[in-house]
């Protein structure tokens, strides 16, 4: 038996390095509206900030823990390896996860309901796939007009709260839009 950790090592510095992306953005969206001009939108900036940091560390708290108590990974000899029924699941709700969040950026609050849920009865613990099935359960009235303003208040709490894990290639687009909404 052997340990492959690299991958999920790899997985971490990249979530981390995408969450300092998010902090970055949100930075210049505060320097960008002149620090100070709108008080009420340079507080609420910097809370999500401070936010931002403080889930950030607990990640990578976690994440190191995770990796710390790693399983062997392969058995040989004995079929299907719990490696290989590991990564089926990871597939499966990594891909649910994803068609959540194109959801959102869709507006389509029913679909991202459906997929996060899907996700969560996979693997509940997965990124951040229960939290935001529970909050987008709770907004699902106020997210059901795709014009509602409360959509930006979804994205900025998305990418400040629940961004761990997100796909690389959708979190421009949450940027942008949480970013925006200051």
């Amino acid at each position: 038996m052997w340990f492959e950790i690299g991958p999920q090592i790899e997985q971490l510095q990249q979530q981390a390095t995408e969450e300092i992306a998010d902090i970055r953005a949100l930075l210049q969206a505060q320097t960008e509206r002149g620090g100070g001009a709108d008080p009420e939108a340079a507080g609420q900036v910097t809370a999500d900030i401070e936010n931002k940091l403080t889930k950030l560390s607990s990640r990578l708290t976690r994440g190191v823990e995770q990796i710390q108590q790693t399983t062997p990974v392969v058995v040989r000899n004995q079929g299907v390896t719990p490696a290989a029924a590991q990564e089926e699941r990871l597939q499966r709700v990594s891909a649910l996860e994803r068609r959540g969040f194109s959801a959102l950026l869709d507006r389509d609050v029913q679909a991202a309901i459906e997929a996060f849920n899907e996700a969560g009865a996979i693997w509940p613990e997965y990124h951040n796939v229960s939290a935001i099935s529970d909050l987008l359960t709770s907004w699902e009235n106020e997210l059901s007009d795709k014009q509602a303003p409360k959509w930006s208040e979804l994205y900025r709490t998305v990418l400040t709260d629940l961004s761990w894990g997100m796909p690389s290639d959708l979190r421009p687009e949450f940027r942008s839009l949480a970013t925006k909404s200051y």
